[in-house]
């Protein structure tokens, strides 16, 4: 008997994102690229989760940034200080964009998804709480009177679950990105998890 495993096609969408900027040596950093990548879908912003954005970022060729330093958490911070890639959360705080950093056990012990050390961290006051499902990482504000745009947002990290949408995720490549800009597809197999995601960028500013 043959086994047959049913795949369904489950979307096909193009990611904005602004152009991949390099951190360059020559200003104290590492000469990889970034880049700050947004929904598919205008209409559903909050849309990357932790295993949609590591899936994402894997087949664009790169991997979810990794900050391991005060210089290069201020310098991608600079490309994600936009509130397009933030809103407000039903606590009033602003989130941010997702990094490459997660607690898989949830026992506190943070680990970059490249395996890097982890050293250096930007914590907001009193995170990673890791309340419920907190496993991940993304850029953070909870200064309250921010609401409603009254100052830009803050440079910190919180801790939330893997399965929130996010507007947005931040992208590090170790060389500069080389693939033409078309839809991402997303393939999944039936009842369940990612299978594959085959993609490339369209550039919008």
């Amino acid at each position: 008997m043959k086994l047959f495993i049913p795949v369904i096609l489950a979307a096909c969408a193009v990611s904005a994102s602004a152009a991949p900027v390099q951190w360059t040596s020559a200003s104290g950093g590492n000469d990889h690229w970034y880049d700050v990548i947004t929904s598919p879908d205008p209409q559903a912003p909050a849309y990357w989760t932790w295993d949609l954005a590591v899936a994402d970022a894997a087949a664009r060729g790169g991997y979810l940034a990794t900050l391991t330093s005060a210089d290069e958490d201020a310098f991608v911070f600079s490309l994600v200080n936009s509130p397009s890639y933030w809103f407000i959360d039903g606590a009033n705080n602003e989130e941010g964009p997702r990094i490459g950093l997660s607690d898989p056990a949830g026992n506190f012990n943070w680990t970059w998804v490249t395996g890097e050390t982890y050293a250096y961290h930007n914590w907001a006051a009193g995170e990673p709480n890791n309340e419920g499902s907190e496993d991940s990482a993304v850029f953070f504000d909870n200064y309250l009177p921010n609401v409603g745009g009254n100052r830009p947002p803050a440079d910190q990290w919180n801790n939330v679950g893997k399965s929130s949408g996010l507007n947005a995720y931040v992208i590090e490549y170790d060389t500069a990105p080389t693939t033409t800009p078309e839809p991402g597809t997303f393939i999944m197999l039936a009842g369940g998890g990612l299978l594959a995601l085959a993609g490339r960028r369209k550039f919008v500013r």
